[in-house]
């Protein structure tokens, strides 16, 4: 299988501790341009990484970098509007740190950008990567936190209270207990 060819654009500390290290380590994807601004810490990160390529301008690293699939956007927020935009119409896909943008209008720039392009954007939201996260996410799509999903739980805790307006504790799928109003856990098995 080929690797997806990206370019990282700006070096600070989110792009070097966090986004390079990780995308250096993924088996098919290839780091194959990084800009910056600061010419010289392009070229250090471009060699500490041995990334074939660096640049010091957005305009010339979308002119030159032809083969690239997709973007990751590790720049200030301020300028992820003008980035994500300038990416999307060179038809590349865009991972943007978050946040997407300043203002909605901005936020809309960018998706109306990607839907005109039929381009992906992917806001960098990592704690949907995080274990516990993703654990959570498989239980409560597998129905396995009471009889439903939280927020349906949640929904409906009014009529499941009683009359004086406490919170009747139902018995969910799994034999944990489940506070219907909070849709809270309680710590231990029956």
């Amino acid at each position: 299988m080929e690797k997806v060819r990206i370019a990282v654009v700006g070096l600070g500390t989110i792009g070097q501790t966090i986004h390079l290290p990780i995308l250096s380590k993924l088996p098919d994807a290839e780091i194959v341009a990084v800009c910056d601004v600061d010419a010289s810490k392009a070229e250090f990160v471009a060699r500490k990484y041995e990334i074939p390529r660096w640049y010091d301008g957005l305009e010339s690293l979308l002119k030159q970098e032809e083969e690239i699939v997709g973007v990751d956007i590790c720049t200030s927020t301020f300028t992820h509007v003008d980035v994500a935009v300038a990416a999307l119409e060179s038809k590349k896909h865009v991972l943007v740190e978050k946040p997407l943008a300043r203002t909605q209008e901005e936020a809309l720039q960018i998706t109306n950008a990607a839907k005109k392009h039929q381009r992906k954007v992917m806001v960098g939201m990592n704690n949907r990567f995080r274990p516990d996260s993703m654990i959570l996410k498989s239980m409560i799509q597998g129905d396995l936190l009471c009889e439903g999903r939280l927020a349906e739980e949640t929904q409906v805790a009014k009529p499941l209270a009683d009359e004086e307006g406490e919170v009747r504790r139902r018995r969910c799928s799994r034999s944990w207990d489940c506070d219907v109003r909070s849709g809270i856990l309680d710590d231990g098995f029956s």
